[in-house]
């Protein structure tokens, strides 16, 4: 069975979550790439559940090639700007709740995706 070869963005209390699972309790993928601003928590992370490339800057996730499939779980004030770039990567793309701090940012957030197809 061929992987889905997911990135995650974000890794703090609840992206450690989300890290361990998706390295190790989701079969269908594998988690390949992390980014955190926080450069000694991507490598640590990146370790602990023997992911390939880690990063701090969440861009250079999402143009990583070999990440097929992106997972945001920063915090809620960044949401918008990660997933208008993942967006116009038009990779599938899941952002952990709540999607934005207003209904203006959502609504951008739903354009940038439309547009994408």
């Amino acid at each position: 069975m061929k992987r889905l070869n997911v990135g995650l963005i974000g890794l703090g209390r609840l992206g450690r979550v989300y890290a361990r699972d998706l390295a190790g309790r989701i079969p269908e993928t594998k988690l390949v790439a992390v980014a955190d601003p926080q450069g000694n928590l991507a490598r640590e992370i990146a370790e602990e559940f023997d992911v390939a490339r880690s990063y701090t800057d969440p861009v250079a996730l999402i143009d990583d090639k070999n990440v097929e499939a992106i997972v945001i779980v920063t915090p809620t004030h960044v949401h918008k700007e990660q997933v208008v770039a993942a967006a116009h990567s038009k990779k599938p793309t899941f952002c952990e709740k709540p999607p934005a701090l207003s209904l203006s940012e959502v609504a951008g957030m739903k354009d940038a995706v439309e547009k994408s197809g």
